[in-house]
């Protein structure tokens, strides 16, 4: 009897990495452990807590109130993965730097913080992590 449950506990495991690995860059590995899916494994467990809910739309209140087809989302998300980055940001998103730098001020105005903050950069990556698995 303990095996069995030790068994359908694994498998519980296995498939709670297997739906929060396919969020994860392709082409990254082959097969996935629940090491591997670290913080983004984490949200996945807490994602439907109705006090996570109510953190991601008050992070991305702005941009998901703006209706412009997530553009925004996405600009959001390829920034954070840059690490604020500006440059390397305009480089792989083929913008000019004033064109970049004018969609951030705006991003920025929308969510009504400072894309320059740490703490607020953590806030707004976990929330779009959130928002993102959400979609699962």
């Amino acid at each position: 009897q303990p095996q069995l449950l030790q068994a359908a506990a694994g498998l519980d495991e296995a498939a709670q990495v297997a739906e929060t690995a396919s969020t994860l860059q392709p082409g990254t590995k082959r097969f996935f452990r629940s090491t591997d899916v670290r913080l983004r494994g984490l949200l996945s467990l807490l994602r439907h807590d109705p006090r996570v809910q109510t953190f991601v739309e008050a992070e991305l209140a702005g941009v998901l109130e703006s209706g412009n087809d997530g553009g925004d989302l996405d600009l959001l998300q390829r920034y954070l993965e840059s690490g604020g980055n500006k440059s390397e940001l305009a480089r792989t998103g083929y913008l000019s730097r004033p064109t970049l730098y004018a969609r951030l001020a705006r991003l920025e105005q929308r969510l009504g913080v400072r894309l320059d903050d740490a703490e607020s950069r953590t806030s707004l990556h976990v929330a779009l992590l959130v928002h993102r698995l959400q979609g699962l």
